[in-house]
């Protein structure tokens, strides 16, 4: 399961997560700038410890079993992660979430390219039809991104997570 996608800063490559990719998504999480982790929904304080969140990311990426379908997918940029497209998946619950790691790529128009062409192939790998995607009702930014994948705006929404409790979100169908 790998696609490679023409951006505008060159190929980008599309593959399920790796135990070398924890690196980059530890240091997304833990050395981004607090303020900004706030604003997307983060709360730092439901984070476990750094060496208790990598073991368990490593502990995911190893017990996956061989040819078990993935729910992440990583898109590859010269050589590391640069982004994340997750589908949560449980009784009830179809939902998506996205991040670009570094704020130097963020606003260069790979947001679109990365995110619709990952929702396409982890939900036809899943056979999923319908998901959404709630990003706190403030985050202008990814509110925009999914306005632009043309995602359809369904409106305010009480988003709830376990790691970090309930947010004022505005609710996103996604139809592939």
């Amino acid at each position: 399961m790998e696609r490679i996608i023409e951006t505008p800063l060159g190929n980008i490559i599309l593959r399920p997560q790796k135990l070398e990719d924890v690196p980059f998504v530890e240091a997304y999480l833990f050395d981004s700038d607090p303020e900004f982790l706030e604003s997307i929904g983060f709360k730092l304080s439901a984070l476990s410890d750094r060496n208790d969140f990598r073991s368990k990311i490593e502990n995911r990426i190893k017990n996956t079993a061989e040819g078990e379908i993935p729910v992440q997918i990583i898109a590859e940029f010269e050589g590391r992660a640069i982004s994340h497209t997750w589908l949560e998946i449980g009784e009830g619950v179809k939902n998506a979430h996205f991040h670009i790691y570094e704020e130097n790529l963020r606003g260069k128009g790979l947001g679109v390219l990365i995110l619709k062409s990952a929702l396409e192939m982890l939900m036809d790998a899943h056979k999923v039809q319908k998901l959404y995607i709630e990003p706190k009702a403030d985050n202008v930014r990814m509110i925009r991104l999914l306005e632009k994948c043309g995602f359809k705006n369904i409106g305010p929404s009480v988003y709830k997570n376990p790691q970090v409790g309930e947010l004022e979100a505005t609710k996103f169908e996604v139809c592939i």
